[in-house]
């Protein structure tokens, strides 16, 4: 069972995207937009959508809880859509994946800082699942590391640039700027 908190642990470190910042824009191919973390429940985006001072004002059939239902449910999409998008855009098996998850342990974080792992009572992983996903762990690391390497700016620290060439007009020829 240690084995398998290590392996997921290691796996929420090795596909965690560093928030964004002027240093580390394009460094990941992770990188697909802001990654949710703490998304609002439908009653919160409700509150937020019709705060308590507000109710004095018309409602509309109670329609603002359908909406705030849908916004609850997009939000949950696009944060099962980042994280399989993640997967397969560096090459990992996005069914491995899957049975990874369902093998490893699931992490809940508190707002406290705590952490608990949880898992069906009848956990008992075998060795074989064990070195199934230290398996998959190796292959996916390197999956993203060969990713990351097509990353690397071969003109980094380049702070000058220069024109090339121009095309004066649409369908015109390439006039080539001459050193």
């Amino acid at each position: 069972m240690k084995a398998m908190v290590a392996l997921v642990e290691a796996f929420e470190e090795l596909f965690q995207v560093s928030p964004l910042d002027r240093d580390n824009a394009l460094k990941s191919v992770l990188r697909l937009g802001p990654t949710i973390t703490s998304p609002l429940r439908d009653g919160e985006i409700a509150r937020v959508l019709y705060p308590p001072e507000d109710d004095h004002r018309r409602r509309t059939g109670g329609r603002h809880h359908e909406l705030s239902q849908q916004i609850a449910s997009v939000t949950e999409i696009v944060m099962a859509l980042q994280a399989a998008t993640r997967l397969t855009l560096i090459g990992v098996d996005f069914a491995a994946a899957h049975r990874f998850g369902l093998l490893t342990p699931d992490i809940d974080d508190y707002i406290n800082g705590r952490r608990q792992y949880r898992a069906p009572e009848n956990y008992a992983p075998t060795p074989e699942d064990v070195a199934w996903c230290c398996q998959f762990m190796v292959t996916a690391s390197l999956r993203l590391s060969a990713a990351e390497a097509q990353l690397q700016d071969p003109y980094q620290g380049t702070q000058i640039w220069k024109t090339i060439a121009t095309r004066p007009s649409p369908g015109a020829e390439l006039v080539w700027n001459q050193e």
